[in-house]
């Protein structure tokens, strides 16, 4: 059954395919798989090479399943005349295959397994063709990654279709469109002076910095935030950082690609004059001389509109110190809060044009910048060993999760709505609660300096799917409590939106504030609420088990990964998360990615299940060839040597054996 535009549309059993006569899918789209023998696929009309058609996104989730068939949800595309590709989500992961036209041949060529495929969870898969690789997307962080073939390069996708195996599948509209190929050289500049030298800069002045993502409102809790100010921000998104400067906060904009027509430079009234670049000689602050950075190069002259609460505090000179062009500049406001604009696409350049002799220079820049960037500390325990684990946790029992960053969903249009039994709110630190009971949850959203915990009990795994860097991606069980404790100076505010039929109603809370949520569940039929977390720290008691831990070293002396000690606990476990990064490993004749997780501490106490060697019996697989997928010729250990002699060994006793207890019960 096909569902499109509110119609129905039935599928006789042996049609397979459906084509939608149009680019993309303007209204939203069930496929209704579960209880059919085959498989439903919706085509695209062909697409002309004309419009260069390299990137597919595809936002959906499954309502149900055929939990007796082996059920996943494909994107699949045609590459050109002859080349079929699709990208499957299911339960063993998310994986990239080609294929023949008629799905007589498939061929996988990458697999990641630290996915899994969820009900009720909206998804959003990308995929990619640049001129270099394929990159497959799964809620906006890279997944998968393939070189394309040099004859492939210059094939664009002529047509687009999506599959649904066995399950029922409501898919938002098909977005297909043109991503830019950006020269090598290019994109490797742009993240280099987006991200790498801004980060080093604060590294190597030894200035204590944290990292957040471009969506964690809770970064607003820090007194300095660095931006890159080629970031495409909404209005909302700019608001927010304006009314944190006029509350007080300290904002530094790196401007590295020489666009003064962004949000942050607008501020400033500055002006280019074009593409005409000018040597300087060294980069020295205005009213601070002391302060010189020797680094020569090129720059654009830029004009300012001269304004009472607009200073220029470092400058790009030339052999005769004169001014060319403002390095950093500040602007001030009424609140105390201050932006502070660092020009920095010419000295940006002369590090990336002469990096051994320049790089070391970012550890100065500091000196020029009017805010205290705090001091980080020195780790003097550098010896000890990384301790984590590769795969996932898996916790069945009480678990309680506290930190100073967590995202519930609520993305876009797709927002969950949540059910809570009981909303209590402590304002101002108050003993009495104004208290809401059986509330549904339209938004809710945790802004600025505040501490979370969520109280759960049942079964757990992580990390899961977002998991990145800092964040680890959770699905908590339906029924959770959670509380938040929103820090006294002000830096934070909870905003709660309401549902009650056709009435929404708003709350904010904030300062010393603490706000009490009971028995939180999701609205639609999901078992589970995502939730994403940053550096979590974790109590739990109960049943604990993951397959490959590293709580000694991840690595041998000879520099080879170990092979990992499985856990088992029944007890109680803490723990911290330091972050989560992917993990490739050969398996078979692909690469198979899962995550690497790794712990700032760990302390256990309890009974540990021991890992006894198994009886090794003649034709034993080595640990090695079962974890990295290796085909086992079985014929030739059965017939080797060595397995002959055991075998006929192992006949022969058995044969005197049963001989002599034949003899025995005759006498």
């Amino acid at each position: 059954m096909l569902k499109f535009d509110n119609k129905s549309f039935d599928l006789n059993e042996h049609e397979k395919s459906v084509t939608l006569q149009n680019d993309n899918l303007t209204q939203v789209l069930s496929l209704l798989g579960a209880k059919m023998n085959k498989g439903i696929t919706v085509w695209s009309k062909n697409i002309s090479p004309d419009k260069k058609i390299n990137y597919i996104e595809a936002r959906f989730k499954i309502v149900s399943e055929n939990e007796n068939k082996s059920d996943d949800v494909r994107v699949e595309w045609q590459q050109g005349d002859k080349q079929y590709y699709y990208a499957k989500l299911s339960n063993d992961g998310l994986e990239l295959y080609q294929k023949s036209k008629d799905n007589q041949y498939k061929k996988i060529l990458l697999k990641n397994v630290e996915t899994e495929k969820k009900n009720w969870m909206w998804y959003t898969l990308g995929v990619e063709n640049r001129d270099d690789s394929t990159n497959i997307y799964l809620n906006n962080v890279l997944k998968i990654q393939i070189p394309r073939a040099v004859d492939n390069k210059s094939e664009t996708m002529s047509k687009v279709g999506l599959t649904s195996n066995y399950n029922n599948v409501e898919f938002k509209p098909l977005e297909i469109g043109r991503v830019s190929d950006y020269p090598q050289r290019i994109h490797e500049g742009i993240k280099y002076y987006n991200y790498y030298y801004p980060l080093s800069l604060l590294a190597l002045s030894n200035s204590s910095y944290d990292i957040f993502t471009n969506t964690d409102p809770s970064v607003f809790s820090k007194h300095v935030i660095l931006v890159s100010d080629s970031l495409n921000y909404d209005n909302v998104t700019f608001k927010k950082y304006l009314d944190y400067v006029r509350h007080g906060g300290t904002l530094i904009v790196v401007n590295s690609q020489n666009n003064f027509s962004t949000v942050f430079n607008q501020l400033f009234s500055l002006k280019s004059n074009g593409s005409n670049e000018e040597a300087f000689t060294n980069v020295a602050g205005d009213k601070n001389q002391k302060v010189l950075i020797n680094v020569s190069g090129l720059v654009n002259r830029i004009n300012i509109t001269s304004s009472p609460d607009i200073h220029i505090l470092a400058s790009y000179r030339n052999n005769k110190n004169q001014t060319i062009a403002p390095f950093i500049i500040e602007k001030n406001f009424s609140g105390g809060g201050k932006i502070i604009l660092l020009n920095s696409r010419g000295y940006f350049n002369s590090i990336s044009d002469s990096p051994t002799q320049y790089f070391l220079t970012l550890s100065n820049i500091s000196k020029l910048l009017p805010a205290d960037l705090g001091k980080g500390t020195i780790s003097q325990n550098t010896s000890i060993p990384s301790k984590g684990f590769i795969g996932k946790m898996q916790i069945n029992g009480k678990v309680r999760l506290n930190s100073s960053s967590l995202s519930l969903p609520n993305e876009d249009s797709n927002k969950y709505l949540l059910n809570t039994s009981r909303i209590a709110i402590f304002e101002n630190g108050t003993d009495i609660p104004i208290a809401l009971n059986n509330v549904s949850i339209k938004d809710l959203k945790i802004m600025g300096d505040y501490v979370a915990k969520i109280d759960m009990t049942g079964s757990l795994e992580l990390p899961d799917i977002g998991s990145n860097r800092d964040y680890i991606g959770v699905q908590i069980p339906s029924g959770f409590n959670m509380t938040v404790r929103l820090s006294p100076k002000g830096l934070g505010h909870m905003e709660i939106v309401t549902q009650n039929q056709s009435s929404i109603k708003s709350i904010r809370v904030s300062n010393d504030s603490k706000i009490e949520l009971y028995s939180i569940k999701p609205a639609s039929a999901s078992k589970s609420v995502p939730v994403l977390i940053k550096r979590p720290e974790m109590n739990a008691d109960g049943h604990v088990t993951i397959k490959r831990t590293y709580f000694d070293r991840f690595v041998n002396e000879r520099g080879e990964l170990n092979r990992g000690v499985p856990l088992d606990l029944q007890g109680h476990l803490e723990t911290k998360f330091d972050l989560v990064d992917n993990f490739d490993q050969p398996y078979g004749n692909v690469t198979r990615t899962t995550y690497i997780s790794y712990l700032q501490s760990l302390a256990m106490d309890g009974s540990f299940k021991e890992d006894k060697d198994q009886l090794k019996l003649p034709g034993d697989i080595y640990f090695k060839a079962k974890e990295t997928g290796q085909d086992i010729p079985l014929k030739k250990i059965l017939t080797s040597s060595s397995n002959v002699i055991t075998l006929i060994t192992i006949i022969s006793i058995t044969v005197i054996v049963s001989t002599l207890i034949w003899r025995k019960k005759k006498l």
